[in-house]
């Protein structure tokens, strides 16, 4: 049996976000070198989440706006509720 709205809602509060504040202003703003995003000490964006892979991510800067790219995540990357391996994040 599929899972019930409420189900899904209560996976998706679970699951660690990171969200933009404003588009690709505050983006380009807020990541301004490459940034590791994981649950190890060493990742410069640390995520303390369960379900976060000690490297788990990547964000990177470029010139047509913030780019992510998967680090071989044990749950995987999304954007937009999409799993990316690479992907353009878009503003907002």
């Amino acid at each position: 049996m599929p899972p019930t709205l409420d189900q899904r809602t209560q996976s998706l509060r679970r699951r660690p976000r990171l969200r933009a504040r404003e588009g690709a202003a505050v983006e380009q703003q807020a990541i301004a070198t490459p940034t590791t995003v994981g649950s190890a000490e060493g990742a410069l964006l640390r995520v303390d989440a369960r379900p976060v892979s000690r490297l788990h991510a990547a964000l990177e800067p470029r010139q047509d706006g913030l780019w992510v790219r998967d680090l071989g995540s044990k749950n995987g990357t999304f954007v937009n509720d999409v799993r990316v391996v690479e992907a353009r994040v878009p503003p907002g």
